[in-house]
């Protein structure tokens, strides 16, 4: 599996069956033809835009709303496939219930939107617990004061994040933060 930024906050993620777009702003996706795409539409593309469980292509999408009166770009999406689950985490942050914890469930990485309330959002990352953390919308400041809030000691810079199952099998682990870079 393969995860990388298209554009300034839209998320490609390559799995071995599918394409799954995280589409947050205009970019041009003819030349990605994405097999899914969340929050957004594209000929072609299964979209996901209501909350339900999905499945095509192999890959599994749970998609629910931040917060239950409302559905719009406040969502949250676990993705899973390739035996990873990914969550997504929009800009409209709200404090996650109990109830939507336990829905999410275990979570390999997590893809964020820092725009909003950043205090909420880190009380949401740490309540997920996840080993791997993709911020998108986020600053210079920003990344720091992640990194300090959340322990993080090294942030990895690349342009697309490669991972595989077998690296989320370790008991012991600490939380990386991945920043792509153009």
């Amino acid at each position: 599996m393969e995860i990388r930024k298209i554009g300034e906050k839209t998320i490609l993620i390559s799995t071995s069956k599918a394409k799954v777009v995280i589409w947050q702003n205009g970019v041009d996706l003819k030349k990605y033809e994405p097999d899914i795409i969340l929050s957004g539409k594209f000929e072609g593309a299964f979209s996901i835009n209501t909350p339900g469980e999905y499945e095509t292509k192999e890959v599994w999408v749970l998609s629910m709303p931040m917060d239950v009166n409302e559905f719009d770009k406040n969502n949250i999406y676990v993705i899973t496939a390739d035996e990873i689950r990914i969550a997504f985490l929009g800009a409209g942050v709200k404090e996650l219930t109990k109830k939507q914890i336990e829905k999410v469930g275990i979570i390999d990485v997590i893809i964020c939107n820092l725009e909003g309330d950043l205090k909420l959002q880190l009380k949401n990352i740490s309540e997920i617990d996840p080993q791997v953390l993709i911020p998108i919308g986020d600053s210079k400041e920003q990344l720091e004061s992640i990194s300090k809030e959340l322990g993080i000691k090294a942030v990895e810079e690349t342009k697309k994040y490669k991972l595989n199952y077998d690296e989320f099998q370790k008991d012991d682990y600490q939380l990386k933060l991945i920043k792509f870079i153009d």
